[in-house]
């Protein structure tokens, strides 16, 4: 199953977290009516600058090539001006795209459709990945910054990521004693308050939750 451009410009709005909402179609796209199911998403992400505004026509109904995917996921997490530094689509997308560690097991030929296991793969890995800012700029230079930890998740969905070994919950404990309420403490220090009564038995275990 492949995923489409209008598909695809569904899924950076729901991800960043936009309201979607037709704008001004003047100089945009003449093949994205305001009454096409994809309009509202199509033309925020243009907003967002995610897509570009330059072509006349958006081909919603096109399949999305694994380049234009990596170039929406560079975008998404604030690598477009760097991208465009290193050599512009597809090139220095790919750079970029390999510098934020996104791109394994993505391919990048600018022909083959993307599968749709691929492209949700490819977003799981940007919605994980830093986001990057401009930290200054001048005539003839841009300076750029990255916060570990600060991600799409955090700053468009305030949902934040822990990582660890679990060393003790409700059941038992590997240090220390067996917790009272229903958690898990992992070998970092962070207690996380278990709201799901199957998630018992993981002292030992290494595990991510959000």
């Amino acid at each position: 199953e492949t995923v489409t451009r209008g598909d695809a410009a569904e899924a950076v709005v729901r991800i960043m977290h936009a309201d979607a909402a037709t704008q001004e179609t003047d100089g945009y796209f003449r093949d994205v009516l305001t009454d096409d199911p994809h309009a509202a998403a199509i033309y925020t992400a243009a907003r967002l600058g995610v897509f570009g505004k330059g072509a006349e026509t958006f081909e919603p109904d096109a399949a999305l090539t694994c380049a234009q995917a990596v170039k929406l996921a560079v975008c998404m997490i604030g690598y477009q001006k760097k991208a465009e530094a290193m050599g512009g689509y597809p090139s220095g997308y790919i750079k970029a795209a390999r510098e934020a560690d996104i791109l394994d097991g993505i391919p990048t030929d600018t022909e083959t459709a993307i599968s749709y296991g691929t492209w949700l793969h490819l977003l799981s890995k940007t919605v994980h990945a830093d986001l990057l800012d401009v930290a200054a700029f001048g005539s003839d230079y841009v300076h750029f910054k990255i916060t570990p930890g600060r991600t799409i998740l955090t700053e468009y969905h305030h949902i934040n990521s822990y990582e660890g070994v679990v060393i003790a919950d409700s059941t038992m404990a590997a240090e220390g004693d067996v917790l009272k309420e229903d958690a898990v403490l992992l070998d970092n220090g962070e207690k996380l308050v278990n709201e799901n009564p199957d998630y018992v038995g993981l002292v030992g275990r290494y595990v991510t939750a959000y």
